[in-house]
């Protein structure tokens, strides 16, 4: 491929055309890698546990079942998944379990992966670097632990320095390939805004105040791109359901309102997905709890 980077001056272009050297327009222009158009969510509640996936395709904004794609071992509320390249991580649920699953998106079938998590719980968060998933928190229990998959071995293991500051379940993160943030959630009878950092490199976590959510809440939804995190919605304090969307800049580690974005309806629990462009928000509750 021809390198497309640094300035093009007029002769050196015209030069180029002459003798069939210049760039293409496949060469100057990226289109969504093969692999990298969908997003999936998996299980949930309607109002009982499912084990339902259905695919969104983002340059179509259309979204499908698929059933081969369906939790194998069983229905589950409050998973959470992660993924690489090539293929998504879903972890934990309800039912309590400590399973977690793979699905190859190449042939989009669910694989139940011998590793499990140290602990059986729901309602935990989960992100993901290029070469790991980490799964924190979570319910039933005073849960800060964080397990990682490894995904060139699908091993997983207790990640014990990137444990939660702070015990919680009902939680959500947001990252790009170096770090998560992990904010929010409840521990009875606490509603927190904490944002914990978690740092991949070394596997570890430490609180970052000036990220804290604007509203001590759980059960919000979280999407991000490489530069900013977007947690949206929630239950709060007194059975609040909040609309609201926090934008957290993870150069800076701050996180503010963006009023202009806030949902079209007062919702938690929602499903989520996104590329570097857009976010997807799905399902949810509005305002009874399940």
């Amino acid at each position: 491929m021809a390198d497309t980077r640094g300035v093009f001056r007029l002769k050196t272009v015209r030069n180029d055309i002459l003798n069939g050297e210049f760039v293409t327009p496949d060469e100057a222009f990226f289109g969504v890698p093969q692999g990298f158009d969908t997003g999936y969510n998996t299980g949930g509640a309607t109002p009982g546990a499912v084990s339902i996936t259905d695919k969104t395709t983002y340059t179509t904004d259309t979204t499908a079942r698929v059933p081969g794609a369906n939790i194998n071992t069983g229905d589950r509320k409050g998973l959470k998944g992660c993924g690489s390249a090539t293929a998504g991580y879903y972890g934990g649920g309800f039912p309590a379990s400590d399973t977690v699953n793979k699905m190859p998106y190449s042939t989009e079938t669910m694989a139940t992966l011998p590793g499990t998590l140290n602990a059986a719980r729901g309602y935990l968060s989960a992100c993901s670097s290029d070469l790991a998933g980490y799964w924190s928190g979570g319910a039933p229990g005073s849960n800060s632990s964080t397990d990682k998959c490894t995904f060139s071995t699908d091993t997983v293991s207790r990640a014990p320095g990137a444990d939660l500051s702070v015990a919680r379940a009902f939680v959500n993160a947001s990252g790009n390939t170096q770090i998560g943030f992990i904010g929010g959630g409840f521990l009875s009878p606490n509603y927190y805004s904490t944002m914990d950092k978690l740092s991949f490199s070394g596997d570890t976590v430490a609180q970052a105040p000036a990220a804290s959510m604007t509203d001590a809440c759980e059960d919000y939804n979280a999407s991000a791109n490489g530069f900013f995190g977007y947690f949206a919605g929630g239950f709060g304090p007194g059975s609040t359901v909040h609309s609201r969307v926090d934008k957290c800049n993870f150069v800076v580690d701050t996180t503010a309102r963006i009023p202009g974005a806030d949902l079209t309806q007062q919702v938690f629990k929602q499903g989520q997905t996104g590329t570097a462009l857009a976010g997807y928000l799905s399902g949810g509750q509005t305002p009874a709890r399940i």
